[in-house]
């Protein structure tokens, strides 16, 4: 499938190809590194400027994607393991329907993931496909523009500072777009835990304390009664390599969710600029946590499974109404507004 910039410039090329179509050294590469995995489906995603390969592979330990770009070079990188298919109370009805409005988005935002709000009109948005940021205009339905930012990769979260725009891939690999309203400016920058699998999922701005906040998909230590929140601080552009908030996952507020084993699956995160509450998504089992500033659990507010099929991102804007993106999962993917006397 090909997507073009209004312009009419080609975004990306995305096509499904067998495994014997894949280059030498991208197998070689994938040899060497997942000798233990099985290839079950292969993509070719071309851009103006690269051509990368989106393998999916399986084992009896779990599910790995990866990106590697012809010269054989992982270039990104998300492995699924330990994890159920799918949680208990992954999917029907009992949770939040009411809702202010609904839109439905173009197909190139299927794989929607991270949002950010630029203005009351115009959120920034990534999918975890392809290297750009599309700015999508609520009142006119459409995308307006778009910002190239790289190469192909599993990105996850997005975060806006003034005139700057910070972008999370899974792998760990943080995008710095400087001054993106005018000449951008693209650095990077690695953001490394102290395991080795890095599965980052989600971004936010944390304007009280000048910094990012940066969540794991997986459990970064053995203690399975917390998830980590990690920090990037805007002063000196540095990772904090050590927890700045701890959810205890062992709080009586999660004995309404199903799922024991994978009671939080964060896939985003949001700071409420007013009050500083934290706002923190799980796609998997379907609601959104509320803590206070310091990490201790307010409120679980369960969504509806066939309205949020997969919830991705939280924004939210000057008016005070979020904003929660939702994968295409057997229809359009949507941006849901939602009044935010529902989600306090």
């Amino acid at each position: 499938m090909k997507f073009f910039f209004p312009s009419g410039e080609l975004i990306s090329e995305d096509k499904e190809i067998v495994v014997e179509e894949l280059p030498q050294k991208v197998m070689s590469s994938f040899n060497k590194e997942y000798s233990n995995y099985k290839v079950t489906q292969a993509y070719s995603l071309k851009s103006p400027d690269a051509v990368q390969y989106k393998l999916v592979a399986t084992s009896s330990r779990g599910r790995v994607h990866l990106w590697i770009n012809d010269s054989g070079v992982i270039n990104s990188k998300r492995i699924f393991s330990g994890e159920k298919k799918k949680a208990a109370n992954s999917t029907g009805t009992g949770g939040l329907s009411s809702i202010e409005a609904k839109w439905e988005l173009p197909t190139i935002l299927n794989e929607i993931s991270g949002i950010a709000m630029i203005d009351q009109n115009k959120i920034a948005c990534v999918q975890d496909e392809i290297g750009v940021i599309f700015i999508y205009d609520l009142i006119k339905k459409s995308i307006i523009d778009s910002i190239g930012f790289g190469s192909p990769g599993d990105y996850e979260g997005i975060a806006i500072v003034r005139n700057d725009i910070y972008v999370l891939r899974s792998d760990g690999q943080l995008t710095f777009i400087e001054n993106y309203s005018g000449l951008p400016k693209v650095s990077t920058f690695m953001l490394k835990l102290s395991q080795s699998t890095q599965n980052f999922e989600g971004l936010c701005y944390d304007e009280e304390m000048n910094r990012l906040l940066i969540a794991p998909r997986v459990f970064d230590s053995s203690n399975r009664n917390v998830k980590n929140i990690y920090a990037f601080d805007l002063s000196t552009k540095k990772f904090i390599d050590a927890p700045v908030i701890s959810l205890k996952l062992n709080d009586e507020i999660f004995n309404t969710i199903v799922s024991k084993k994978d009671v939080l699956i964060p896939s985003g995160i949001l700071v409420h600029p007013g009050n500083g509450r934290i706002y923190v998504t799980d796609a998997r089992n379907k609601y959104v946590l509320i803590s206070d500033k310091n990490g201790k659990p307010i409120k679980v507010l369960r969504l509806d499974g066939v309205l949020f099929a997969k919830t991705e991102g939280i924004t939210v804007g000057s008016d005070g109404m979020f904003y929660l993106s939702n994968e295409g999962k057997g229809g359009p993917a949507t941006i849901i507004k939602v009044s935010p006397d529902k989600m306090n």
